[in-house]
C-alpha cells in the first residue's frame, strides 16, 4: 500500500482503513464510508467517517493535512515531529493524531488528526 496520498482522489474508505490498521487502530473492522469537506484547498480536509462496527477510542471525524515536501505546508517536518518527538511523549501538546507518513521519493506527506472543532 502506498504510504502517502498522491491526490485526494486516492482518499477512499479502503485507504483510510489500511492506514488505521497499519497504525494499530483497527483490527478486523473497517471504514464503511467517508465524506470529505475541503477546509483549505487540497491541503486540509475534514473527514466524516462511519465504521463497519462501533469503534471505541476512534473518532468519527478527522482532519487530514497533506502536502508536498518543502511546500507551503511543510507537512514533512510535521510528520517527523509527530512520529519522533510527540509520538514518544506521554502527553504531547498536540491534537490527537492517528497516522503520519512521509515519502521522500514522492515528496508527499500527510498527518491524520482527530478533528477537535466540536470540543
Amino acid at each position: 500500500m502506498n504510504q502517502t496520498l498522491s491526490s485526494l482522489d486516492d482518499l477512499t474508505p479502503e485507504w483510510l482503513t489500511g492506514r488505521l490498521r497499519l497504525a494499530g487502530h483497527l483490527n478486523d473492522e473497517s471504514v464503511a464510508s467517508l465524506q470529505t469537506t475541503s477546509l483549505k484547498g487540497d491541503l486540509v480536509t475534514r473527514l466524516d467517517v462511519t465504521y463497519t462496527s462501533a469503534q471505541p477510542g476512534l473518532p468519527d471525524r478527522f482532519v487530514l493535512k497533506a502536502g508536498d515536501s518543502g511546500g507551503y505546508v511543510c507537512v514533512d517536518n510535521e510528520v517527523n515531529f509527530h512520529r519522533h518527538i510527540a509520538g514518544v511523549m506521554p502527553d504531547p501538546p498536540t491534537a490527537p493524531w492517528f497516522d503520519a507518513a512521509y515519502d521522500s521519493d514522492l515528496g508527499k506527506a500527510h498527518i491524520l488528526f482527530q478533528d477537535l472543532s466540536r470540543t
